[in-house]
């Protein structure tokens, strides 16, 4: 594992090669133990890091179950640039947006690049999570078949940890990089602009969780009422 972990850094800090995709895929499954040839069941686990999206199937490996949570686009880019001063001498620390901005070096809005990612989600990650709906990304995490098996009960798990820590009902990210200045609608526009490929797949995502978290609230109510109705529990329903 800890060699699995070295060569993760490699493809965490940049797009991996196709050699580095090859050793890293029969790296996850020699680890986890796909025996399934020898009549025995692979092992579940779940491998937490950041790195580019690989197609296992071009490598000859069968396909991970793939989750992932994003969030506001200009959330996102403001927060890593707070992010990335705190590393450094503290009198960047309160550096506007606007430094980055200006400068116009972002490559950014490629349609091919948005179809690319529109499909990979529609293949292979059959949850993404929103940051700013996370209870209901919790609820369709613990919920949907694919994912059930991993995430059961990590609803009660993450606010019985909330409650503990005092942050219950609060988002569970990390804020010590909260900026010192609030983003001016200047540069939260021109940002906008600068990331509209991105917040069409947001829109994308977060309609896909909330039309996902419809299914499985709905399914929970039937299965309750259906378990109520075996027991020979009645509900009077009001017609007005």
């Amino acid at each position: 594992m800890r060699k699995l972990l070295l060569l993760l850094c490699i493809v965490m800090n940049g797009r991996a090669t196709l050699e580095e995709q090859q050793r890293l895929a029969a790296e996850l499954f020699n680890f986890v133990g796909n025996n399934s040839s020898t009549g025995h069941k692979e092992r579940r686990a779940i491998y937490r890091k950041h790195y580019y999206f690989i197609d296992f199937w071009k490598h000859g490996f069968k396909m991970p179950i793939y989750f992932n949570t994003v969030r506001d686009p200009v959330a996102r880019e403001f927060s890593k640039f707070y992010f990335v001063r705190a590393k450094h001498v503290l009198e960047y620390i309160n550096d506007t947006f606007k430094i980055d901005i200006e400068m116009e070096t972002w490559k950014r809005n490629s349609k091919k690049a948005l179809g690319k990612a529109l499909e990979n989600i529609e293949k292979f990650y059959p949850v993404v999570g929103v940051l700013e709906k996370w209870n209901e990304t919790l609820t369709v995490m613990e919920e949907f078949p694919k994912t059930r098996p991993f995430f059961k009960g990590i609803t009660d798990i993450y606010y019985s940890k909330a409650r503990k820590e005092g942050k219950e009902g609060r988002i569970n990210y990390n804020d010590s990089n909260k900026p010192k200045q609030g983003i001016t609608p200047k540069v939260k526009e021109a940002l906008g602009e600068m990331l509209s490929s991105e917040y069409t797949l947001y829109k994308f995502l977060m309609k896909r969780l909330m039309n996902q978290y419809a299914v499985v609230t709905l399914l929970k109510n039937i299965s309750s009422s259906h378990d109520a109705s075996s027991r020979g529990e009645a509900y009077v329903f009001d017609d007005e």
